[in-house]
C-alpha cells in the first residue's frame, strides 16, 4: 500500500497516477514543510506427536508407515518542473485518504525499478522523491524523459551533523556522502558534498548546494561528472538503484505523537538463481531452530485445573511453581549467542484469536495459562505480536508456522478439516487422544476460506507491527492426509493469499505423506524407503508447484527412529518389512545405513535442491539417548536397543543436508517434546520426576555440538 500525506508541490499528473499505482511495499510519501522536524532516533521510528503435551511420550507407532507424525510517497519538492498544476486539489484528496503519517528529521527516497509494478509500455526509473528511505516503484513511458534521473547520495548521519541540520542534495555518481546543512549556511565543506550538475535551480537553497558542491567537486569521487543516467527506449541500466538512495533537502511536518509509525526499510526476501534465500540482495544463511508451545499444549484429562485443556502459551522453562526467572529475552540471547539467527514459530488458527480462553488467564486464579506471573501473556494474540517484535529487536527471523487446524487436535491433522480417528487413537498406555475434538465442524470447524484468511492475517504482521524480521509463512504442518494434486492446488492458493497482502515474504511448503487416512496410497518412489509426514515431494517433478522459484521455499520434514520406527531402519532378514510397534515386538535390530537412507531422502526431495529449489528442512531433531527418557512403555518395548541409534541418525542426516547444501530448522530449541527432547536439556523425566516439567537447564553439548558442525559444514561449501 502507498500511504500519501498533502502538498504536492509541482508534482505531474502522470508521476502521481503512478505513484498510486506502482506502490512496492510500504511506501511513505510527505508533506514538505520549510521547518525542520525535530530529530529523533531510529529507536523511534514424521511427527512429533505431542511436542505440546505435559509429558515424554513417543509418535503414533502403529503399522500404517505414514503415521509418523511430527507435533510436536511522494510529496514533490520544488526542484519539480512539471509545468501542470491544474489537478492538485483532487490529487491531494486522494493522498489524504491513503494517509499514514511518519515522523524523522529529514527527507530521504529513492525510487526503486521494478518491471512488476510497471506495465509493458512503462519502465522503471529513479525519480526525485520525498522523505524517508523507502523505496517505490517508479515509471516512466519510454521516450520520455523523468524529471529527476539521478542516484543521487546524500546520507542522512545525525551524529556527524549538528543540531538542526537538514539533508541537501548529493550528486548522481551513487556514492553516499554525509551532506548537513545548518540553518541558512552553506552545506559544510567538511562532509564531502560533490557537484550536482543535473540540480535544477528552482530550488531555494539549489544555488549554495552547487555553489558548495562545485567547490568540493575535486575532493568528492571521480564519478561525480558522469551527470545523470541516460533513459533511452532501449538502454535501461539502473542496476544500482535498489542500493542507492536519494536525499533532498526537504523536511517533515509536525505530527501527532500516536501516529508515529516504525518503518521498514529492510530488503525483501527472495530466492536467488542458486536457490539461496536472500534478505535485501544478500544472501542469508539460515541457522534455524523451532520454538513451540504457542500453537497449543495439551493437558491430560484428569489435570485438576483445564482437564483436558489445550493451552495457548509458550514455553519458557519458568513455570508458576519454579520460578527460575528465565524470560523469553534470556532464551534468544543465548540462542543468538549459540548461532541461531531463525526461529520457526507454530501457531494455530485460535492463537491469532485474542479472546481464545486457552490463552487468557493464570492458573493460579482459574485460567490455563502456567508460566510464571512475572511473564504472564495478556492473551495469545498478543503473545504472538511481542514474540515476533522483540525477534525482531534482537536481530531474529521468524518463519510463521501453521502448525494444525486447531490448538486442541494439534499435530495429528494433515488437513484442514481433520476429523477423527485420529493415529493416536489406540496408543497404549497414552491419556492424551484427542477423539472428541475436529476441525470438520462445530467450534472448532475450519476450511479453506478460514485458513486463506489466516495467511492473510499473518501476512500482514511485517506491516500492522512494524518489524521486517517476517521471512516467510509455512502455510501448514505436515499435510499428510492429501493426494499431491490436492495440496498442490492449496499451496497455489495460500501463494495468491500472501502475495496479495505482502509481496516481501516467502512462502515454506511442506510435502506430503504416503498414505491418506482413507489409506490411498501416495507415490514416494521406491518402497524400501518410506517418507515422513511432510517429506514427500516425489510428485513435484511431474506437477511442479505453480508458484514463482524466486519466492518459493521447499520444506519437508524428516525424523529417526526416536519418532517413528521406520522400516528402513529396522534391520535382520527376518525383520525386513516391520516397522513400529511389530518391530518391536519382535526385537528386531535398528541400525543407520546411510547407503539404505540416502536414496529415500533424495527421491522424496532432494533431487530439487539440485535443480535450484531454495530447500529449508522444517523439522529435523531426535531424543538421542533413544529409547531411554521416553514413556515407560516405549523404553519397555524398544529395551533390546542399547546403542545411540538416533544420534546415529541426526549426524547421518546432518551429512546428507551438508552433501547437498540444505539448510534447516531443528526440533526443537525447547525440551517439552516427548519423542525429541530440545537443545536445552531438562531434569523432566516421565514417572521420576515430574515436578520438574517445564525447568530448562544447559545446552545440550551433544547437539548444539552437532548443528554447529552442521552450520559449519554447509558455510564451508
Amino acid at each position: 500500500m502507498v500511504h500519501f500525506t498533502t502538498n504536492f508541490n509541482g508534482l505531474t499528473p502522470w508521476f502521481a497516477a503512478l505513484l498510486l499505482l506502482g506502490g512496492c511495499g510500504d511506501t511513505i510519501i510527505y508533506q514538505s514543510s520549510e521547518d525542520t522536524a525535530e530529530k529523533i532516533t531510529d529507536d523511534d521510528n514424521s511427527d512429533l506427536p505431542h511436542d505440546d503435551e505435559d509429558v515424554s511420550d513417543d509418535s503414533a507407532n502403529d503399522n500404517n508407515s505414514n503415521k509418523n507424525n511430527s507435533d510436536h510517497d511522494n510529496s514533490a519538492d520544488d526542484n519539480f518542473d512539471d509545468g501542470n498544476t491544474a489537478d492538485e486539489k483532487s490529487e491531494e484528496e486522494i493522498i489524504k485518504d491513503n494517509a499514514k503519517v511518519y515522523k524523522d528529521g529529514s527527507c530521504a527516497y529513492t525510487c526503486a525499478w521494478d518491471e512488476r509494478h510497471c506495465t509493458d509500455d512503462l519502465v522503471g526509473v529513479v525519480v526525485e522523491g520525498s522523505c524517508i528511505e523507502a523505496r517505490q516503484a517508479c515509471c516512466v513511458t519510454p521516450g520520455e524523459e523523468p524529471h529527476r534521473q539521478c542516484l543521487g547520495t546524500c546520507k542522512m548521519e545525525w551524529e556527524q551533523c549538528d543540531e538542526g541540520a537538514s539533508i541537501v542534495e548529493g550528486n548522481c555518481s551513487g556514492q553516499q556522502t554525509i551532506c548537513c546543512e545548518t540553518g541558512s549556511e552553506e552545506a559544510s565543506d567538511d562532509y564531502g558534498i560533490v557537484d550536482n550538475s543535473t540540480k535544477d535551480d528552482n530550488s531555494d537553497n539549489s544555488d549554495d548546494n552547487n555553489t558548495n558542491n562545485s567547490d568540493n567537486s575535486d575532493d568528492s569521487n571521480d564519478n561525480s561528472d558522469e551527470g545523470p543516467i541516460e533513459v533511452t527506449d532501449n538502454d535501461y541500466d539502473l542496476e544500482t538503484t535498489w542500493e542507492d538512495v536519494l536525499y533532498t533537502d526537504m523536511t517533515v511536518a509536525e505530527v501527532e505523537e500516536d501516529s508515529i509509525v516504525k518503518l521498514s526499510t529492510a530488503g525483501q526476501y527472495r530466492v536467488d538463481e542458486d536457490g539461496n534465500i536472500t534478505d535485501g540482495g544478500s544472501m542469508f544463511n539460515v541457522r534455524c531452530g523451532n520454538w513451540f508451545g504457542l500453537e497449543g499444549q495439551h493437558e491430560p484429562p484428569d489435570a485438576a485445573n483445564n482437564p483436558g485443556g489445550a493451552p495457548l502459551e509458550l514455553y519458557i522453562g519458568n513455570m508458576w511453581w519454579n520460578d527460575s526467572g528465565r524470560t523469553i529475552q534470556t532464551t534468544m540471547t543465548e540462542i543468538k549467542e549459540l548461532g541461531i539467527n531463525m526461529i520457526r514459530f507454530p501457531i494455530a488458527p485460535q492463537t491469532l484469536d485474542p479472546t481464545d480462553p486457552q490463552g487468557i488467564g493464570h492458573a493460579q486464579e482459574g485460567g490455563p495459562l502456567k508460566n510464571a506471573k512475572s511473564e504472564m501473556q495478556e492473551n495469545s494474540r498478543q503473545a504472538m505480536e511481542d514474540f515476533i517484535k522483540l525477534a525482531d529487536e534482537n536481530d531474529l527471523k521468524v518463519l510463521v508456522d501453521i502448525h494444525s487446524c486447531s490448538n486442541y487436535v494439534g499435530w495429528r491433522a494433515g488437513r484442514l478439516d481433520a476429523a477423527p480417528p485420529y493415529v493416536d487413537a489406540e496408543r497404549e498406555d497414552y491419556v492424551y487422544t484427542r477423539e472428541d475434538h475436529t476441525c470438520a465442524s462445530g467450534p472448532e470447524e475450519y476450511n479453506e476460506s478460514k485458513w486463506l484468511a489466516n495467511i492473510k492475517d499473518i501476512a500482514g504482521l511485517s506491516e500492522s507491527l512494524g518489524v521486517d524480521n517476517i521471512i516467510g509463512i509455512d502455510i501448514f504442518n505436515e499435510p499428510w492426509d492429501y493426494t499431491w494434486a490436492e495440496w498442490k492446488t492449496l499451496a497455489e492458493k495460500a501463494f495468491e493469499a500472501i502475495d496479495s497482502v505482502n509481496p516481501d515474504i516467502l512462502i515454506f511448503v511442506e510435502g506430503i505423506g504416503s498414505n491418506t487416512s482413507d489409506e490411498t496410497k501416495i507415490p514416494h518412489g521406491a518402497d524400501e524407503t518410506n517418507p515422513n509426514w511432510g517429506e514427500n515431494f516425489y510428485n513435484f517433478k511431474d506437477e511442479p508447484l505453480n508458484i514463482p522459484k524466486e519466492r518459493l521455499v521447499l520444506s519437508p520434514h524428516t525424523y529417526g527412529p526416536s519418532v517413528f520406527v521406520q522400516k528402513q531402519f529396522v534391520a535382520g532378514s527376518v525383520c525386513q518389512g516391520m516397522e513400529g510397534d511389530e518391530a518391536g515386538e519382535n526385537d528386531c535390530p535398528v541400525e543407520i545405513v546411510p547407503e539404505r537412507l540416502y536414496p529415500g531422502w533424495e527421491e522424496h526431495f532432494g533431487y530439487l535442491r539440485s535443480q535450484g529449489y531454495a530447500m529449508v528442512i522444517g523439522e529435523f531433531g531426535g531424543n538421542i539417548d533413544w529409547p531411554s527418557n521416553t514413556r515407560p512403555a516405549e523404553q519397555t518395548l524398544w529395551s533390546h536397543i542399547t546403542s545411540k541409534v538416533d544420534l546415529d541418525w541426526q549426524n547421518t542426516f546432518v551429512d546428507y543436508m551438508i552433501e547437498k547444501n540444505i539448510q534447516a530448522c531443528y526440533w526443537a530449541i525447547n525440551p517439552e517434546s516427548g519423542d525429541t527432547g530440545g537443545l536445552y536439556t531438562t531434569p523432566y523425566r516421565a514417572g521420576t520426576n515430574e515436578d520438574a516439567w517445564g525447568t530448562w537447564g544447559a545446552f545440550d553439548s551433544t547437539k548444539t555440538s552437532m548443528i554447529q558442525r552442521y552450520w559449519q559444514g554447509l558455510e564451508s561449501k
